[in-house]
Order: C-alpha cells, then structure tokens, then sequence
C-alpha cells in the first residue's frame, strides 16, 4: 500500500497549518510587507477563516467533521470581525488594519490552544497524520481527501471575494477629501451667504482661501490650519458687488498648491 495514501491528516494538522498561515499574515501585515499578491489572500484568510475555525476547534476538538468545520468558520469568522470592530470602536481604539490583524491573530491562537488543551485532557489522538483503516481502498480516501480539499478551497475562495469586495467599497467610502460649498446665511446675519470648508483629510491640513471678484481681483482672503472632521464658516465679503452677468469666484489652495483644490462660482 502506498505510505501517502495510507496516512491521513490527523487532528492537529489542520489547527497547526491554520495557526502558521496567520501568523505569517500578522507578520506581513505587521512588517508592511510590499507583497499584495501575497498578504492580500493571507491576510483574507486571517480575517475571514482562521477566528472561526479556532473557536470551533475549542468547542468541538474531536467529534468536530472537518469539512463542516470549514464550512463554518467563514460566516463565524465574520460575526467575530464584526465583534472585534465593535470592540475597537468602544474602547475609543483608533482603527487599523495591523491592530485589526493582531486581535484576530490573538484569537486565533487562543482558540487553537484551548482546543489543543481540550483534545490532549480527553485523551484523543493528537498526531500530525494518522493511518487509515485496514481494508480502506486508497483510491477512495485519495479522492475523499481531494474532494475536502477543494470544497474548502472553493469556500475560502468565495469568503476572499466577499472580504475583498467589501475592502474596496470601504476604501471608496472613506478616501480623504475636502469640501468648499457656499450656504445661505442663517437667519439675522449681516451676510446673505456663508462660505463652508470642511476637513474631512485624515491629518491636519493647511488652507489658503481666496474670494475673486469679476475683474480677477482679490476682495477677501483667509489662511489656516483645519484638524480632521473641523469646519470653517466665513462670510461672503459685503463689497463684492455683481453686475448683470458679473461672476466671482471661491478659490480653495491645499498645503501651498499653486493649484486650487476647489473652486465655486458666486453670480
């Protein structure tokens, strides 16, 4: 009989490749390592599959089916994610993606050791590999191993897709950017209109802002230091005066740009 088709992974196999693989993606994540084609899938693995399939390897570290097992650790995983997010954002903890990977790491690693524990107190087996049963036809175990192989394959795949899918509709979300916009005043000002820059960057940003009537010339100005999520309210200056067709512009320069960011038209 064939040695390899003889010997099947035994309990600790899977936890110890799980437990190696996001340790791997914690140091790449926490190294910024300049390799995407390779901590964009570990890193996936990390927050999609290993927290779930440790915590039910603590739960269930012998009757556990395996391919179940696999099954249910990307739906866990993403509940525990969430929880994880949740967490952060109670403690007042600024979100990162290295502080994210290490308390998903943390877990991982407690999971596996409590099931690691648990298995070794209920006297299971506890090898690496593990032989087949006398009489099994190896074919059949070769292509049983080969089929688990790639239902979780194709499990970790689609949870890739999904993670990645959220990734980037996260990142759309919350690219840095700054707004100029022109409000109507509020009731009982001396001014009809109201310039309103928000800082929504995430550093401190400095600005210049410059109002310029038709004829180009500068009838109002203001410079300074706007903090993340900070507003500035400035009047539209009482002597811009606008003839019949005149237009005066609201010019908005970033960190000494001879470029305005942003521009709005007053008619």
């Amino acid at each position: 009989m064939n040695t390899f088709l003889a010997r099947r992974p035994g309990p600790l196999f899977g936890p110890t490749l799980v437990g190696l693989i996001a340790t791997l993606a914690l140091l790449l994540a926490a190294g910024n390592v300049p390799a995407p084609a390779l901590r964009a899938p570990l890193g996936l693995l990390l927050a999609c599959f290993a927290p779930g399939y440790a915590v039910l390897f603590a739960l269930f570290p012998r009757e556990a089916d395996r391919l179940q097992q696999v099954a249910l650790s990307v739906p866990l995983s993403l509940v525990l994610g969430i929880l994880l997010g949740a967490g952060m954002d109670l403690a007042a903890l600024p979100f990162s993606g290295v502080l994210f990977a290490a308390l998903s790491w943390g877990l991982t690693m407690v999971g596996l050791a409590i099931g690691a524990w648990r298995l070794e107190r209920s006297g299971g087996p506890r090898a690496f590999f593990r032989q087949a049963s006398e009489g099994a036809a190896p074919p059949r175990q070769a292509i049983h191993l080969l089929s688990e192989t790639l239902a979780a394959l194709l499990v970790v795949a689609l949870a890739g897709w999904a993670g990645y899918s959220l990734y980037q509709a996260s990142q759309v979300e919350t690219k840095p950017f700054t707004t100029l916009a022109v409000e109507p005043a509020s009731a009982g000002g001396a001014a009809q209109q109201v310039i309103v820059i928000a800082n929504h960057e995430h550093t401190p940003m400095a600005y210049r802002l410059e109002v310029r009537g038709p004829d180009d010339a500068v009838i109002g100005a203001w410079s300074g230091i706007l903090t993340p999520g900070q507003t500035y309210r400035m009047p539209v200056p009482a002597r811009l005066d606008l003839e019949a067709g005149g237009r005066a512009r609201v010019l908005l320069f970033r960190d000494q740009e001879s470029e305005p960011y942003r521009t709005v038209h007053l008619t």
